[in-house]
């Protein structure tokens, strides 16, 4: 008997947050024979009129990956060759026959609907029809690729010791934190629960100090610095982890011992708290960042005249000072700081900036940190640069308060490391800025091109809007090294280095120059938090989508010119990254 006709064996959407290198799964229930996958572009019907499914693709070209696990491997291969995915192209992806119980897809998306057609091994065993398993192993391993191929979470569990040796030293990569350790909630509940028992100034203050020197180990120790980059903004590496580690739990114990003492001077006090703090009374790891930030935001309030609602018996400057360290401890992972931003935090955090200019360095500094701390992540940046909420790639209009208050700050001339550190997070902003309306730009290059099918006036328009992106974008990447100290001081050393006591063309001055060209090259480094806003952004995919257009290069004239300036501009800004240690 005849093989049967495929069946749709699996449709559905995988929807991500954002533009990122995703790897989703599809596990049946029982082994199946896949035939054929097809990838629905955005708004289209599938190829099967039996599927309701609407296609949800985004955005309109990719790379993309398919694997699966076969009965009694241990390692998945590649159903087919790595392929682009792209709305002028066929949609259906046609594959040898194979028994498997798992599908796994990789690419960088931002939603993918996916259709998988093929039988179930039950009713090709009802044909008569077998497969010999010699014949199947030798039609995966015709497209099988190298382990190192695969996502790491699909590499086997079985390893050997072989696998472990590696001749290269793998750098250090910037992850960002999912959320706050519960070691900081319950620091961070010590403080609720203290300053919620009632007017004890003493004991306020000695919060504020506490939660403090928590907060200010998120910060270089060492912003003094001339060199502000990421080696000194970063406490990823193993020892700054231990000392931050230590800083956070001597706060907590420091904040534990003074709860015991104003617990017991308060006595039956304790009773009448609010229901804030009847809350915190259960279990560590059941509350949530969502509520530690809700209740500290019902506990200070500011507001546009300049009025503080915060601790009673504590004054204006250090109800100012232990919300800013509460909010470095927020700012300091991706789940917490999105809901101080969806809080209204950074709407806050530009009050304080608008009227603390005039104070002292360190409260400055501190308010840096926090909006550095924050600018690591893209919820961040939003909430700063006053796009969030967004619903869309639209970027909205208007002036940034934050990113006003940041050059009013670096026109006022303050000292050397308020400068570095603000120009610092300046540069974050813009970049991100910059990246989101390329992003923007070229979404919308690809939906006019897989709509139209030509290159129209309006995506000429466009194409030149993404020029000018690129353009500053390298401005951008280039600019990002240590900012000279005009101070007296640095002078000095300046002069020493070059040894102009000498003359200027004097053996010593050449060679100190040399040397000192020498370092500073090779100490350049680009944020790494940056390249994961640019990650988020999807500067890379987009990139690649874009210059893998059959349209734009088939095109003349005046387009021609506009794709070979972008393509060189893509160019240049990878080589400028290649250029440096990150």
């Amino acid at each position: 008997m005849g093989r049967p006709e495929p069946c749709v064996l699996f449709a559905q959407t995988f929807v991500h947050p954002h533009l990122d290198e995703y790897v989703d799964e599809v596990l049946f229930a029982e082994p199946v024979v896949i035939t054929a996958c097809e990838f629905l572009e955005q708004s289209a019907p599938s190829a099967c009129q039996s599927v309701a499914l609407v296609g949800a693709t985004s955005p309109p070209s990719f790379a993309v990956e398919v694997f699966v696990q076969c009965e009694g491997e241990t390692r998945f291969r590649r159903l087919c060759q790595p392929f682009l995915y792209s709305h002028s192209s066929s949609n259906v992806l046609e594959v040898e026959a194979v028994v498997t119980n798992h599908l796994v897809v990789r690419g960088s998306y931002r939603s993918l609907s996916l259709v998988v057609y093929g039988n179930t091994a039950e009713d090709l065993g009802q044909f008569n029809i077998e497969f010999d398993d010699s014949s199947l192993t030798n039609i995966v391993s015709s497209v099988e690729g190298n382990l190192e191929d695969l996502p790491l979470p699909l590499h086997s569990t079985n390893f050997t010791n072989d696998e472990f040796v590696c001749s290269l030293h793998a750098l250090p990569q910037s992850v960002s934190v999912l959320d706050i350790s519960v070691e900081v909630k319950q620091l961070l509940q010590l403080v609720l629960k203290i300053l919620e028992v009632g007017e004890h100034g003493d004991a306020a203050s000695k919060v504020v100090g506490a939660v403090l020197s928590a907060g200010s180990a998120y910060i270089s120790h060492d912003l003094s610095s001339a060199i502000i980059n990421q080696k000194t903004l970063s406490w990823g590496r193993s020892k700054d982890s231990r000392e931050l580690q230590t800083a956070i739990s001597e706060s907590k114990r420091e904040l534990l011992e003074l709860y015991k003492v104003v617990q017991h001077e308060s006595g039956d006090m304790l009773a009448e708290s609010s229901i804030g703090s009847s809350l915190l009374e259960n279990d560590d790891h059941q509350v949530t960042s969502k509520l530690l930030v809700d209740m500290f935001h019902r506990h200070f309030q500011f507001e546009n005249d300049s009025r503080i609602v915060g601790h009673p018996s504590l004054s204006k400057s250090k109800n100012v000072i232990l919300w800013l360290s509460v909010a470095l401890l927020l700012c300091s992972s991706r789940e917490s700081c999105f809901h101080f931003v969806n809080e209204g935090g950074m709407e806050q955090l530009t009050r304080v900036f608008c009227h603390q200019l005039q104070n002292s360095a360190a409260t400055v500094l501190l308010l840096l940190g926090v909006m550095e701390q924050a600018t690591r992540h893209s919820i961040g940046c939003e909430g700063l640069l006053g796009w969030w909420p967004r619903e869309d790639e639209n970027i909205p209009l208007g002036i940034s308060e934050g990113y006003s208050q940041l050059l009013k700050l670096l026109l006022q001339k303050p000292r050397h490391d308020v400068a570095s550190l603000a120009s610092y997070v300046l540069r974050r902003l813009r970049t991100y800025e910059v990246a989101s309306r390329y992003e923007y730009v070229v979404l919308s290059v690809l939906r006019g091109l897989s709509t139209d099918g030509i290159v129209t006036s309006t995506s000429m328009d466009l194409l030149a809007s993404a020029k000018s992106q690129l353009k500053n974008l390298l401005k951008l990447v280039k600019s990002h090294g240590p900012i000279e100290d005009p101070s007296q001081v640095a002078r000095a050393c300046q002069s020493l280095i070059l040894g102009q006591n000498e003359g200027s063309l004097s053996y010593k001055a050449t060679s100190s120059l040399i040397t000192w060209s020498s370092s500073f090259l090779f100490n350049w480094d680009v944020d790494s938090h940056l390249l994961t806003l640019l990650k988020e952004r999807g500067f890379l995919p987009l990139s690649a989508a874009l210059l893998s257009s059959s349209e734009l290069r088939s095109e003349v004239g005046h387009t021609m010119y506009l794709y070979m300036d972008i393509t060189f501009s893509i160019g240049a800004i990878i080589f400028s990254l290649l250029l440096s240690r990150s």
